[in-house]
């Protein structure tokens, strides 16, 4: 780990739905980002890790909330920051800014006069605009540091396979200097296993997976269509060891409802196992508008059946339904 990023996202467990939507929309804008779903290697402390991290970044973005309010990790993340002298981006979701000035007079001490936004799945599109402006305002440009390699990274090809367009999916010629679908310059994706298909700007490789170079998304390509529970499918993505990676996890429901807006006629070209029937969607208890005590038994999936009139739509689910899964992890 010893490359820079732009920003550090300290969150708690609770909270990675979010946390993921930011880095996202971040790493959209060209803003790279570390997080520690993604980012921490299997072997190594997770404190020496992200303490290389923070010490890495420009920013140091703090999501608030009640369950971080409880978090030691958090403590630790933020007084390094401090100590390190990095620029700190309070948002708060669920929180007033004086409530959590009144629970943690650490916090308050560290933040200081910084001003906090509220943020929270409806708004993550204009809560990541506002972080972009403030960066920019503090002279920390999209693009001008290198980012944190991936747990496993993209190895180089042979010159006799073929590079796609990050932006589009595009194949390149050899002599191609920008994409001829989209006109971007020419900046690929590579990868050393052989190409099965290439539909619809994803690329399918034999090594069981669908890369999204539009998106930065890898999905499992046969994935596990086998009913499994919410907690099971969660545990399944935790251990899951495939193409090389150990990080994939459950997808968003922004991740599902953009694989479902290829259509299943196209998805079913690359995905050949895919089930007409719901996929579990990654949810956070903050997202589930009931009682605390549903939000513990209740979780998102998207519909990805186009024969029942909902396809793409998300629906509400008790979590010990057993339901499909398709695997992802965002690449750099």
């Amino acid at each position: 780990m010893g490359e820079d990023v732009h920003v550090f996202i300290s969150h708690v467990e609770e909270d990675a739905p979010l946390a993921l939507a930011l880095a996202d929309r971040l790493e959209k804008k060209g803003y790279s980002t570390w997080y520690y779903e993604r980012d921490t290697l299997p072997g190594i402390s997770y404190l020496e890790q992200t303490g290389n991290a923070v010490g890495k970044c420009k920013a140091f973005l703090l999501i608030i909330t009640k369950d971080s309010l409880a978090s030691h990790q958090v403590d630790l993340e933020l007084e390094r920051a401090h100590e390190e002298s990095k620029t700190i981006i309070p948002v708060r979701h669920g929180v007033s800014h004086p409530e959590f000035q009144n629970r943690r007079p650490l916090w308050r001490q560290i933040i200081g006069t910084r001003t906090s936004i509220e943020v929270d799945m409806n708004n993550v599109d204009l809560t990541a605009n506002r972080i972009g402006e403030a960066l920019k305002h503090m002279d920390i440009t999209a693009g001008t540091v290198a980012t944190v390699a991936a747990v496993t990274a993209i190895q180089s090809p042979p010159s006799a396979l073929p590079k796609f367009c990050r932006d589009c999916g595009q194949p390149f010629q050899a002599s191609d200097g920008i994409c001829a679908r989209c006109g971007k310059p020419r900046n690929p994706i590579e990868s050393a296993n052989h190409v099965v298909n290439e539909h619809s700007g994803l690329v399918s490789y034999s090594d069981g997976y669908v890369v999204d170079p539009k998106y930065r998304l890898i999905w499992q390509r046969e994935g596990d269509e086998i009913g499994r529970d919410y907690n099971e499918s969660m545990a399944y993505c935790k251990d899951l060891r495939l193409g090389g990676y150990n990080d994939w996890r459950l997808p968003t429901t922004d991740e599902l409802k953009h694989l479902a807006s290829f259509g299943f006629a196209d998805l079913q070209k690359l995905f050949p196992t895919i089930h007409k029937r719901n996929y579990w969607a990654l949810t956070s208890p903050q997202e589930m508008p009931f009682a605390n005590r549903a939000q513990d038994d209740v979780a998102f999936t998207v519909d990805l059946d186009p024969g029942g009139g909902n396809f793409g739509g998300t629906i509400v689910y008790f979590k010990r339904y057993k339901y499909s899964l398709k695997a992802v992890r965002k690449y750099r």
